[in-house]
């Protein structure tokens, strides 16, 4: 089974809780550069997009988000963000998530493709 935390990244509202509560759960403080989940606001009125880095990325991208933003996500990963152990499989950014943008899930390999 693998680990993956899919994002939605239509329904995020940018309110940065799951910045807060990742920063607190690992450092101990609010303080949300710190955190392993970075919400980038996209240009123009296109939204937001909450952003994980892992080694063995496992992340799903929910629905059509256009290449503009499937590049964004890949370049914005690999710049600075420590590296995300979902919590040890219970992430505190998917709880926190009020808009529901994040789902941590445990599916087949193949599910992940």
């Amino acid at each position: 089974m693998t680990e993956v935390l899919r994002i939605d990244a239509k329904s995020c509202t940018g309110c940065r809780l799951c910045e807060i509560v990742c920063s607190v759960k690992k450092t101990g403080s609010v303080n949300s550069a710190r955190s392993r989940i970075r919400v980038v606001r996209l240009g123009g009125s296109s939204g937001y997009l909450p952003v994980v880095h892992r080694r063995d990325l496992a992340v799903i991208m929910a629905g059509d988000i256009g290449p503009g933003r499937a590049t964004m996500f890949e370049e914005y990963r690999r710049t600075g963000l420590a590296q995300c152990d979902f919590c040890g499989g219970d992430p505190a950014c998917a709880k926190a998530c009020q808009a529901h943008a994040l789902r941590y899930e445990r599916c087949a390999q193949e599910e992940v493709g």
